[in-house]
C-alpha cells in the first residue's frame, strides 16, 4: 500500500472511531437524561410494573434503534421506534435493559433485571445461579430480590385479605376460582408439608374497561424478613349436615328433553366421523378439537382477564379454610358491587362448601358454587376406563402404540387428561369407521355409493360454507337415522351393543367438551344430565351424590339467582384466553392449574426453609404476585402460555392422528372386530383375547347405565325431592362386574385376599351351621376340607397357597456370623445364568435381532468385570404337558398372544411381558437366540465361551483363527424341564475345569438346590442374585460347611413341603416358621431327607410328616391333623386357613411335594426316569394336568344336599324350598324371608 493510501485509510479509521464516540456520548447523554426524566418503576414493583409493554415504554427509542441498526435487524433511518418483528423486539429490548440497568449501576431498575431476578427465585430457587446472571448483567442481585420478595410481602399485609387486582372492574360479573396447592417439599416424615389455597378472579373483559390504576411507590426499606401475622381464618360451627336447600322447582330427569340440547352437537360430531370414513386423498384432516376450531374458526367468545387472588394459607381440607374461601368470595363481591357472585372448585372443596353453604342462608342467597369442568371430565373418564380397560381397551390402546405401557394406567383412570382424552377420541374415531363400515356392508349398492358421496362431499367441502349446507340437508338427516336404526337393530348382539355403548359415553365426553370450548350452558347442563348415571354405576359415589346437587341446583337456577343464570347463559362460565380462533374457551379449574398452580408449583419451593416460619410465611404470601411476575418474565421472553395455535391444527400432529388411527384399526383387525356380523350375538367378548364373559358379568355390563339411571332417580326423588333419606347418607353400590372380575378368580392378590377370604370363610360357617343342624357333631365334620378346595393349601379360585420364598434364604443367610455375603467374585469364574431370569429382566429391542445380540452383548460384558471366560445360558423347557402349566398360567392371568418369530427384522411386540407368558413362544425365542448367535456371536463373544441351551440340546460357541466354532455337549444334553435342575447340571460339569462357580439366579428353588448338591461340585460356589445396584451374592461353599450336609440335604425336602412353584405353601405359615421348626427337632433333619427319595411317599414318611404339620400349628399334644383341627377350631380358631388341612388333602399334598422333591434330587442326572405325575398328586383333566386336591367329598353328604335356601315368598311351606323338599328345618344362613320352617328353639 502507498503512503497516501495508507494515510487516508488510517484517516478513515480515526474518523470512524469519532463518530462511533460521539454516537456513544450522545447515548450516554440520551440516557442520563431518561434516567433523570424517565417515570421509574414503583417500590415494590408487581407483575403490572413488569410486563413487556412497559419494558418497551421505559427504554429509550433512541438506543432500542442503535442497537437495531447495529444488530442489523433494522436498516431505515427514522425519528420514532423502528419497525421490527416481535421476536426480534424481545432480543433488542434485553439487550437494552442491560445496557440501562449498567450505565446506572442498577440504580435504575429494570422490568427485566426485576422480573428475571424474581422468576429464577420462583421456580428454582438458586441463589447461586442469581448471582451469575447478575453477575453477567442480565437481573438483579440476590439481596435485591430478596428485598423485593418482602417488599411485596408487606405490600400484601397493607392490602389485607381482601384485595381487589386494580384491571378488575367493578360491577361486571366475575368467577373466583379456589383450588388446594400442595408444594409438595422435603420432610423428614413426610408430615408437615405446606398447603394452602390459591385463587384466581376471572372477568371477561369489556369494551369500556378503564385503564390500570398505576401503582403507589412505597419507601424502600431494605428489609429482607417478615413476622408472620396469626392466620385469620373464619371458624365454622359444625352441627347436623343438611342437603340442598333452597327450593326445588323442578327436577326433570326425562332424557328425551334432555337430548334436545345435543342435537347441533352429535350431529356436527356425526359428519366428523362420516368425513373421516373414506381415504382422505391427498389431504390431511384435523383431528376432532381442530376440526371444530376451523369450523367455528370466527365464532370467538368475549376475551377474559384472569388475575391472582391472595392465598389463603391453609389448608382447603379444612371446614374453616373453605368458610374463609366463602367469606373472602363475598368480601369480593360487595367491593365489585355484585349481589350475586359464582364460586368454581372441585370436588373435593365443592362438597365442604355446600356444607356449609346449605347451613347459611347469607351464602345460600348471593353464591353460586360450581363444579369444574376439568376434574369432572377426569372423573369421568375413570367411568369409561373402569368398564372397557380390560374388555380389549388396555390391550388395543398398547398394541396400536398410541398409549405407552408405562403411561396406561394414567390413561385408564383420566389422571393423564390430555393422552386419555387424545386416546378415547381417535379409539372413538376408528371404532365409528368399523360401524359406519359394517352398516354400509348392509346396504345394497347404489345406497352404499350414496353414503359415500355423502361423506366424501363432506371431505371435500370442509370447512367452506358448504359444508354446513351439507349437515343441513334432508339427504344427510336420513343417512344418520337411517344409520341409528341399523345401530339400535344390531343392539341384540352384545358386543355390538357393548362397544356401541363405548362410542357413546364417549360422544358425551365430547359434547361435554364442546359445551366447555362454545361456552353453552344449556349443553353444560344437558351432558351433565347424561353423565350422571355412570357415576352411579360404576361406584363413583362422591361425583354421583354432588354432581347430581349440582345439576339441579343448576337447573334452577333462573328462578334461585337470576342475575348468576343471566351470566353463565351468555357463556360467561369459561375462559377465553386469546381471540386467534373460536372453540376456545377454557374450564375455569383448569385456567387455575395452568395459571396459580402451574406458576406456584417450581423446583424451587420452599426446600431448605421450612424450618424458618417467616421465610415460608413470605414465600407462600407472595406466591401469587411472584407467579404473575414470573408468567410476566416469561412473556418478555417470547414464552408464554399462548404462545402457540392449538396443537391439532398443526400439520404434523395430524398426519400423527391419522397415522394412529390406522393402526388402531389394524390392531382390532388382528384380534376381535366388536362389528363384525359373524360373531355369536348372545355372546359378549374381550375383543383382545376372545375370551367370552361369563353370564353375570355380560348381564352387569349391559345394564350398567339402566341400573345407573334407577340409582339416579331413587337418589333424586328419596333425597332432594322429598328429604326422605338424608343427602348425606351411604350410597348403596351397584357393584357392577367387569371384565377384571373374570380375571381376579384366577389371581388373588394379597390386599384383595381378605376380600376373598370373608366370602370362603362365610361358607366355611354356613357349613359348620348346617352340620350342627344337621346333627353331625365337629370332629367328623373337620375331617373334610368344608369346601371346593382345601382353603390351608389353596387360593379361593382353585390355585396354589404362594409364601416369600425369598425368606428361606434369608434365614439362612442370617444364621452364619460372619456374614456369607460378599462383595466380590474372584476373577475368572464361570458364570451360570437362569436365562429366562435374564430375559424377564431386560427391556425389549426394536427388533427381535437387536434383543437377540443385546442379550448376548450383556453376558459378555457382565462376563468382562470378572475376568471370566466361560458363560452358561441355562433356559427352561416348555411342554403342553406340565405340572407347572397352573402356574404359568397364574403368571400369565391377563392373556398372550402367540407369535412365530421368522426373521431379524421382525418387530419385538409392545406387550412383552404377555409374549414371554406364553411357553411357546418362549420356545420359539430361544431356539431363535441360538440361530441368531450361530450368526452374529463371532462379532460379539471375543474370547468367550458361551454354552447355550435350546430344548433338550447343548451347545458351546467360541471363537478361534477359523471364526466361530458351535460344538454340541453330549453331556449336557438332558430332558430336565426346569432350569432349576438343569443348571445344578452345568455347575458340576463346569467344575471340571474351574475352581470358582457363580450362579446368577433370582429364584430361592436354585439356591436350595445349589446348597443341597454343593459336595457334588467340585468348585467353590457362589449365588449372585438381585437386580442392578441391590445385588448380593452368597458364598454358598462356606454356608454349606456351617449348616452341614445333611441339613443342607434336607432342604430339598423342606423346601417342597413349605412351598415351592408347583407345591403349594400352608396358608399363614411361612419359610421361616417352617424352618425354624424344622431346626428344632433333629430328628425332622432325617424325616426331610426322606422326602424325595422316592417319588411315592412311605405310609412312615406321611405319618412323619403330618406330625411336623402339627408341630407347626402348635398341637404337640397330637400326632392327628384332623384331631389338630378339632382342637383348634373349638380353641376359637374359626377360620379354615387358621386350621391345617384335613388328613385326607395333607396326604395328597404331601405326595406333590415327594414328587416335586424327587425331580430335584435328580438334578445330577442327564435323563432321569421321571413318571407321570397323575397319582402323585395331580390328575389329568380335559388333557392338561390339575391338581388333585382331595378323595373325599367337600364336606358330608348330609351337608352337601343343602346349604341354605332363598325362597321369598313360599314361607317355606311348599315344595320349592329344598330345606323343606329334604325334610330339614331352614338356618340362620338360609336367605328366606318369614320362615315358617324353623327347628323349636331357634330364631
Amino acid at each position: 500500500m502507498e503512503k497516501g493510501e495508507l494515510d487516508n485509510a488510517t484517516t478513515d479509521t480515526t474518523n470512524d472511531y469519532r463518530l462511533l464516540y460521539h454516537a456513544a456520548l450522545t447515548l450516554k447523554e440520551i440516557l442520563h437524561k431518561a434516567a433523570k426524566s424517565s417515570q421509574k418503576l414503583p417500590w415494590p414493583p408487581t407483575a403490572n410494573d413488569l410486563t413487556l409493554e412497559k419494558a418497551f415504554e421505559v427504554v429509550p427509542h433512541q438506543l432500542l434503534n442503535f442497537i437495531a441498526w447495529a444488530s442489523g435487524i433494522a436498516s431505515e433511518p427514522t425519528d420514532e421506534r423502528v419497525r421490527v418483528s416481535l421476536e426480534d423486539g424481545r432480543k433488542i429490548l434485553s439487550s437494552c435493559q442491560d445496557i440501562i440497568s449498567l450505565a446506572t449501576r442498577g440504580r435504575w431498575l429494570m422490568p427485566k433485571q426485576c422480573s428475571l431476578a424474581m422468576a429464577v427465585r420462583h421456580m428454582i430457587g438458586s441463589a447461586q445461579l442469581i448471582g451469575m446472571l447478575n453477575g453477567l448483567g442480565h437481573c438483579s442481585s440476590n439481596s435485591l430480590v430478596l428485598e423485593h420478595d418482602t417488599a411485596l410481602a408487606n405490600l400484601q399485609m397493607e392490602r389485607g385479605e381482601i384485595y381487589i387486582p386494580e384491571s378488575i372492574c367493578a360491577e361486571v360479573p366475575v368467577t373466583l376460582v379456589w383450588d388446594n396447592n400442595d408444594f409438595g417439599e422435603e420432610t423428614l416424615s413426610g408430615k408437615g408439608t405446606t398447603h394452602n389455597t390459591n385463587g384466581i378472579v376471572i372477568q371477561q373483559v369489556m369494551g369500556n374497561d378503564s385503564a390500570p390504576v398505576p401503582s403507589t411507590s412505597r419507601q424502600r426499606t431494605r428489609e429482607r424478613s417478615v413476622n408472620p401475622p396469626p392466620l385469620n381464618l373464619v371458624t365454622y360451627r359444625r352441627g347436623k349436615r343438611s342437603g340442598p336447600q333452597s327450593p326445588v322447582i323442578r327436577i326433570d330427569l326425562q332424557q328425551d328433553q334432555n337430548i334436545c340440547a345435543q342435537t347441533i352437537g352429535r350431529r356436527t360430531d356425526a359428519a366428523y366421523f362420516l368425513m373421516k370414513v373414506p381415504e382422505a386423498q391427498g389431504k390431511v384432516l384435523p383431528g376432532w378439537t381442530g376440526f371444530n376450531i376451523m369450523l367455528k374458526n370466527d365464532t370467538v367468545l368475549p376475551s377474559t382477564n384472569v388475575k391472582y387472588l391472595p392465598v389463603i394459607d391453609a389448608s382447603p381440607t379444612d371446614l374453616n379454610t373453605v368458610h374463609t374461601i366463602l367469606s373472602h368470595s363475598l368480601a369480593i363481591a360487595d367491593s365489585l358491587k355484585q349481589t350475586e357472585v359464582v364460586l368454581v372448585m372441585d370436588q373435593a372443596i365443592y362438597s365442604k362448601a355446600q356444607e356449609i353453604r346449605w347451613q347459611t342462608n347469607l351464602y345460600s342467597e348471593r353464591i353460586v358454587l360450581r363444579l369444574g369442568e376439568l376434574h369432572t371430565t377426569m372423573a369421568y373418564l375413570s367411568c369409561i376406563g373402569k368398564l372397557y380397560a380390560d374388555a380389549g381397551l388396555q390391550d388395543i390402546l398398547i398394541e396400536s402404540e398410541l398409549v405407552a405401557v408405562g403411561s396406561i394406567d394414567g390413561v385408564i383412570s383420566g389422571h393423564h387428561y390430555n393422552r386419555s382424552i387424545r386416546a378415547h377420541k381417535l379409539l372413538t374415531e376408528a371404532l365409528q369407521r368399523l360401524r359406519w363400515q359394517a352398516y354400509l356392508d348392509t346396504l345394497p349398492d347404489m345406497s352404499s355409493a350414496a353414503a359415500m358421496k355423502i361423506a366424501m362431499d363432506l371431505q371435500d367441502n370442509f370447512p367452506s360454507e358448504k359444508f354446513i349446507e351439507t349437515i343441513g340437508s334432508g339427504a344427510f338427516l336420513e343417512l344418520l337415522k337411517d344409520y341409528s336404526e341399523f345401530v339400535e337393530k344390531n343392539n341384540c348382539n352384545l358386543t355390538f351393543a357393548f362397544w356401541s355403548k363405548y362410542i357413546a359415553m364417549v360422544e358425551i365426553l365430547l359434547l361435554f367438551i364442546r359445551a366447555t370450548r362454545e361456552g353453552n350452558w344449556a349443553l353444560h347442563l344437558s351432558t351433565v344430565q347424561s353423565m350422571l348415571p355412570w357415576f352411579f354405576a360404576c361406584d363413583k359415589v362422591n361425583y354421583a351424590r354432588y354432581l347430581t346437587a349440582y345439576w339441579v341446583e343448576m337447573s334452577n337456577l333462573e328462578d334461585t339467582h337470576p342475575s348468576a343464570h343471566q351470566q353463565l347463559l351468555s357463556g360467561d362460565f369459561v375462559a377465553q384466553r386469546h381471540q386467534k380462533h373460536g372453540f376456545a374457551g377454557t374450564a375455569c379449574d383448569e385456567v387455575i392449574e395452568q395459571t396459580a398452580n402451574r406458576d406456584s408449583k417450581t423446583k424451587g419451593g420452599i426446600s431448605g426453609f421450612s424450618l424458618n416460619k417467616g421465610a415460608v410465611h413470605r414465600w407462600t404470601l407472595t406466591q401469587h404476585e411472584r407467579a404473575a411476575i414470573t408468567a410476566e418474565c416469561k412473556n418478555m421472553a417470547g414464552q408464554g402460555a399462548l404462545a402457540h395455535l392449538n396443537s391439532e391444527l398443526d400439520h404434523t400432529r395430524m398426519q400423527r392422528d391419522q397415522t394412529d388411527v390406522k393402526n388402531i384399526l389394524t390392531t382390532v383387525h388382528n384380534m376381535v372386530n366388536p362389528f363384525d356380523p359373524s360373531l355369536d350375538g348372545d355372546s359378549l367378548y374381550q375383543i383382545s383375547t376372545g375370551q367370552l364373559a361369563s353370564e353375570s358379568i355380560a348381564t352387569d355390563l349391559m345394564q350398567a347405565e339402566q341400573r345407573g339411571q334407577e340409582a339416579l332417580t331413587e337418589f333424586c326423588d328419596k333425597r332432594i325431592s322429598s328429604g326422605e333419606k338424608s343427602f348425606h347418607d351411604p350410597i348403596k353400590k351397584t357393584k357392577i362386574k367387569t371384565f377384571k372380575d373374570a380375571c381376579q378368580s384366577r389371581t388373588i392378590k394379597i390386599k384383595g385376599r381378605e376380600i376373598t377370604l370373608t366370602t370362603h370363610r362365610n361358607m366355611f360357617a354356613r357349613l359348620i351351621v348346617v352340620g350342627s343342624v344337621r346333627q353331625i357333631n365337629i370332629e367328623e365334620m373337620l375331617t373334610y376340607c368344608l369346601g371346593p378346595f382345601p382353603q390351608a393349601l389353596a387360593n379361593v379360585d382353585g390355585s396354589l397357597a404362594k409364601t416369600n420364598k425369598a425368606k428361606l434364604m434369608h434365614v439362612l443367610q442370617e444364621e452364619i456370623h460372619p456374614s456369607t455375603t460378599v462383595k466380590d467374585i474372584p476373577n475368572g469364574s464361570v458364570w451360570i445364568w437362569d436365562a429366562m431370569a435374564l430375559v424377564q429382566q431386560l427391556k425389549p429391542q426394536p427388533t427381535f435381532g437387536q434383543y437377540a445380540d443385546h442379550v448376548l452383548r450383556t453376558l459378555v460384558h457382565l462376563a468382562k468385570e470378572t475376568n471370566s471366560t466361560e458363560l452358561h445360558f441355562v433356559c427352561d423347557t416348555y411342554t403342553n404337558l406340565s405340572v407347572k402349566n397352573a402356574e404359568r398360567s397364574r403368571r400369565a392371568e391377563q392373556g398372550y398372544q402367540r407369535i412365530k418369530i421368522y426373521g431379524d427384522e421382525q418387530k419385538t411386540p409392545k406387550q412383552w411381558k404377555k409374549f414371554l407368558a406364553c411357553g411357546e413362544n418362549k420356545n420359539n425365542l430361544l431356539e431363535y437366540f441360538f440361530q441368531r448367535w450361530a450368526i452374529s456371536a463371532e462379532n460379539i463373544i471375543g474370547n468367550n465361551t458361551i454354552i447355550t441351551t435350546h430344548g433338550s440340546k447343548c451347545h458351546a460357541m467360541q471363537v478361534n483363527e477359523r471364526g466361530l466354532v458351535i460344538t454340541e455337549i453330549k453331556d449336557l444334553e438332558s430332558t430336565h424341564e426346569e432350569a432349576d435342575t438343569r443348571i445344578v447340571l452345568h455347575a458340576a460339569y463346569a467344575a471340571k475345569s474351574c475352581s470358582d462357580l457363580v450362579i446368577r439366579s433370582p429364584d430361592t428353588d436354585v439356591f436350595v438346590l445349589t446348597l443341597a448338591f454343593c459336595k457334588q461340585i467340585d468348585s467353590h460356589l457362589y449365588f449372585h442374585t438381585g437386580k442392578e445396584r441391590d445385588t448380593h451374592i452368597t458364598d454358598i461353599s462356606r454356608l454349606h460347611t456351617h449348616l452341614g450336609e445333611a441339613k443342607c440335604d434336607a432342604l430339598v425336602g423342606l423346601h417342597a413341603f413349605s412351598g415351592c412353584d408347583t407345591v403349594s405353601a400352608l396358608h399363614n405359615v411361612g419359610k421361616a416358621k417352617a424352618y425354624k421348626k424344622f431346626s428344632s427337632k433333629t430328628e425332622y433333619t432325617s424325616v426331610f431327607q426322606d422326602l424325595g427319595t422316592h417319588f411315592t411317599p412311605s405310609a412312615e414318611l406321611c405319618e412323619a410328616l403330618e406330625a411336623f404339620t402339627c408341630d407347626l400349628y402348635e398341637q404337640t399334644d397330637s400326632q392327628d391333623v384332623n384331631i389338630a383341627r378339632a382342637n383348634l377350631f373349638k380353641s376359637g380358631k374359626c377360620s379354615e386357613r387358621d386350621l391345617p388341612p384335613n388328613k385326607d388333602s395333607l396326604y395328597k399334598h404331601i405326595h406333590r411335594a415327594s414328587y416335586q422333591a424327587a425331580v430335584h434330587r435328580r438334578s445330577l442326572e442327564c435323563r432321569p426316569d421321571v413318571p407321570p405325575p397323575v397319582n402323585h398328586g395331580w390328575k389329568m383333566v380335559g388333557g392338561v394336568y390339575e391338581v388333585d386336591w382331595m378323595t373325599l367329598p367337600p364336606a358330608p353328604e348330609a351337608i352337601l344336599e343343602l346349604v341354605h335356601c332363598s325362597c321369598k315368598k313360599t314361607h317355606c311351606v311348599k315344595g320349592r324350598c329344598t330345606c323343606k323338599l329334604h325334610d330339614l328345618p331352614c338356618t340362620n344362613l338360609c336367605q328366606c324371608s318369614s320362615c315358617d320352617n324353623r327347628s323349636s328353639g331357634r330364631d
